[in-house]
């Protein structure tokens, strides 16, 4: 599939993208002219993986910022505090965490391995049986990136702009070495235009 050049920054107006035709427009360049988009990360296990240092000892470098929907406020992050228990390898996120390197990350998920081993991923990869559901990536984690909530009533929308935070499986990501995400982001926060993060959030999860 050939690449599209994406909308000069001089044509992104808010006026021009609360037509809906333009939003579908925006969406088929944003999909195929160098951006990449996703949706956050599903443990399927989050009472072990969420928060697991509220409930045990962990080393620092196994926990990742945790965005939720709930903490994408009016084109802001009102972050929460929660944090994933990363069980990749941060040098190699195809790579498994070696817990004998990280003690009490590894004591806690021995104490939840029941658990952990009892879902059809882990019975799938054995060896494997600490992972989450999805893959974490860090290239995620350190990218920038427009964070959208799934399902919204138009206008929820923020830019990780520093690649702070990982998002959780209710919260869509988009990234760019191509756009100005900073200039896409106006789109989806001037009063006028609350309904193209509406838009937006529908596209993407008929994208599913």
């Amino acid at each position: 599939m050939s690449a599209r050049t994406p909308v000069p920054e001089h044509r992104m107006t808010g006026a021009v993208f609360t037509r809906p035709e333009v939003v579908a427009y925006m969406m088929r360049e944003v999909m195929h002219a160098g951006t990449k988009v996703g949706i956050g990360v599903a443990s399927g296990a989050d009472e072990i993986y969420v928060d697991a240092q509220r409930n045990a000892e962990i080393e620092d470098s196994c926990l990742l910022p945790l965005v939720a929907s709930e903490d994408i406020q009016s084109g802001g992050i009102e972050w929460k505090g929660r944090y994933i228990l990363n069980p990749y390898d941060q040098h190699n996120d195809r790579q498994m965490l070696d817990l004998s390197m990280f003690p009490k990350a590894g004591a806690y998920l021995e104490r939840h391995a029941g658990r952990l081993k009892a879902r059809y991923c882990a019975k799938k990869h054995p060896d494997s049986w600490y992972r989450t559901l999805d893959r974490i990536s860090y290239k995620v984690l350190k990218s920038a990136k427009i964070l959208l909530p799934d399902i919204q009533r138009g206008g929820n929308v923020a830019l990780d702009e520093r690649g702070e935070y990982y998002p959780h499986h209710n919260v869509y990501w988009i990234s760019s070495d191509t756009w100005n995400m900073r200039g896409l982001m106006t789109h989806f926060t001037g009063s006028k235009c609350p309904q193209n993060a509406r838009h937006l959030a529908n596209c993407l999860s008929n994208l599913r």
